[in-house]
């Protein structure tokens, strides 16, 4: 991912580690202060367990309403009117336990709400939709990696000359391929198939289109 957003015009910080949650809040606040005017887009690309609306660290959750306030009009006035982008790869459930009961239509608005207050100009693209697992394997399609693969092939491999896709159609393919490609890449060892959609909020006000070397 740095590779790939170094190579679309990003200045990348990059922190790893599990960490505790006043070191993430840190690293998200020192971003935001280094962030000024001529700066005309902001990504979070965040990798980690998590639970619903929530990443977690080594001591506690972290709300992902937290951390989109951190860079919303009021306390971060150089990103007023400009994109911000958040990508995270968590699980966005309690528990995971395959002994859990089939969830109903009357379960769908508890399941379908992660309590993330969505502000002018963001979006908030999840590995999966709320009260669902988000799968990692070595072997299989993930969406962070699908996400590196649209993205290059989109924007930085394009031969046509043509405008790349607006973020909002680019995010509809990764949830394409992470769909059907972990589904195909199932092993004939397990019973149970496994299946996970992608899932974006969008506020954004303005059609966005990245291209290699800046975003416009």
């Amino acid at each position: 991912m740095r590779n790939l957003f170094t190579s679309l015009g990003f200045k990348v910080t990059l922190t790893d580690g599990f960490v505790r949650t006043q070191r993430i809040i840190d690293v998200l606040q020192g971003v935001r202060d280094q962030i000024g005017h001529s700066d005309q887009i902001f990504v979070a690309v965040i990798m980690a367990h998590g639970a619903r609306g929530k990443i977690k660290s080594c001591d506690k959750d972290v709300e992902l309403k937290k951390i989109l306030e951190i860079f919303n009009n009021s306390n971060c006035p150089t990103l007023r009117g400009k994109p911000r982008l958040f990508f995270i790869q968590a699980c966005q459930v309690e528990r995971h336990d395959e002994r859990e009961p089939q969830r109903t239509a009357s379960d769908e608005n508890i399941y379908w709400n992660c309590d993330v207050d969505l502000y002018k100009d963001c979006l908030l693209s999840l590995a999966t939709p709320p009260g669902f697992v988000a799968w990692r394997h070595r072997d299989k399609v993930t969406y962070l990696s699908a996400l590196r693969s649209v993205f290059t092939q989109n924007i930085n491999d394009r031969k046509d000359g043509s405008s790349p896709p607006d973020i909002t159609e680019l995010l509809s393919t990764v949830a394409s391929k992470v769909a059907y490609e972990l589904e195909a890449l199932d092993t004939e060892e397990s019973e149970k198939k496994m299946k996970q959609m992608p899932y974006f909020m969008s506020a954004l006000t303005k059609k966005l289109i990245l291209t290699p070397g800046k975003a416009s």
